[in-house]
């Protein structure tokens, strides 16, 4: 079957959206006031930021909304939601890789693992056991006993201490030397923001993350970032700086409508009158490639 009706957006944010990549679709009609908001913010991404953490704590405070988490920031960048987060004066999880993502191995995802158990966002010991059993090394231990040992690893404060007990899983699941595995575990250790990533989510925690990890998600209200010309979508220079090379249109077009789409009820496009340069300069925005799409036109606020 094609899945051609979105029933989880309100009707405005999916008429957007759909417009985005067809210009010819057939606009849906409805009574409900339009949802998709454009908003120019001055300054720079962490000058933003202040202005959406009052936005936030009024829908709180006003029923707008009922838990934090019901608010998601998308940027295309990293980078981008690094600079948001230093100004948030609100609780939020920022989903950025860790340094175990960075290394790949099977033991880094068998760390990560350890570190999801420890913190409870995997919840029993059987849980992790039946997700690893594959590469256990046949009669080296038996159940009980390596229940019993993540059970002990579980209540270790202390880093060295937990360490060693993940350097003792690695060795009984034949998992080779562990020196980066180990390095990276210190960085997380010592990084609230990183921690955070292996503990259980709090509806008190704004989501923040980049378009991509944001895929088969779905919040209240979307607050969509780095929508200025040369952020996203992508752009390279040409010959001259006004020459126009959109080197993964696509590929951006396509995130941009799972961004805008990741929102149930309002759907706000932020442009920041301030944009960072390569350099780490400032210079004055623009709006991006999709500001400018007159078939757009009539359908935001």
């Amino acid at each position: 079957f094609n899945l051609d009706i979105n029933h989880r957006c309100q009707p405005s944010i999916v008429n957007y959206a759909s417009m985005l990549l067809d210009p010819n679709y057939q606009l849906l009609t409805h009574d409900d006031e339009i949802n998709v908001y454009r908003i120019l913010l001055d300054g720079n991404l962490e000058n933003a930021s202040v202005t959406i953490t009052s936005w936030i704590s009024e829908w709180l405070d006003k029923g707008d909304i009922e838990h934090a988490s019901d608010v998601a920031i998308l940027g295309k960048k990293e980078n981008s939601l690094k600079q948001i987060a230093t100004g948030l004066n609100i609780d939020y999880r920022l989903y950025i890789d860790t340094p175990l993502n960075f290394i790949g191995t099977q033991c880094a995802d068998l760390y990560t693992d350890l570190l999801l158990y420890k913190f409870k966002a995997i919840s029993t010991a059987q849980d992790l056991i039946e997700k690893h059993i594959s590469i256990i090394a046949t009669g080296t231990i038996k159940i009980p006993e390596l229940r019993r040992r993540l059970k002990a690893l579980r209540a270790e404060d202390g880093l060295d201490c937990f360490i060693e007990q993940c350097n003792y899983f690695a060795a009984l699941f034949n998992l080779g030397d562990t020196p980066d595995e180990n390095e990276a575990l210190k960085v997380i250790w010592g990084n609230e923001t990183l921690l955070k990533l292996f503990k259980p989510k709090d509806q008190d925690e704004v989501q923040v993350m980049t378009l991509h990890k944001s895929k088969g998600l779905e919040f209240k209200i979307v607050l969509h970032f780095d929508l200025e010309e040369w952020s996203f979508p992508h752009r390279v220079p040409g010959d001259n700086w006004d020459d126009v090379n959109y080197s993964s249109l696509e590929q951006d077009t396509n995130l941009h409508y799972v961004g805008i789409t990741r929102a149930e009820k309002y759907c706000v496009l932020i442009r920041t009158s301030l944009r960072q340069n390569a350099k780490g300069g400032y210079g004055n925005s623009r709006p991006s490639y999709f500001l400018n799409l007159a078939w757009l036109e009539g359908l935001y606020q």
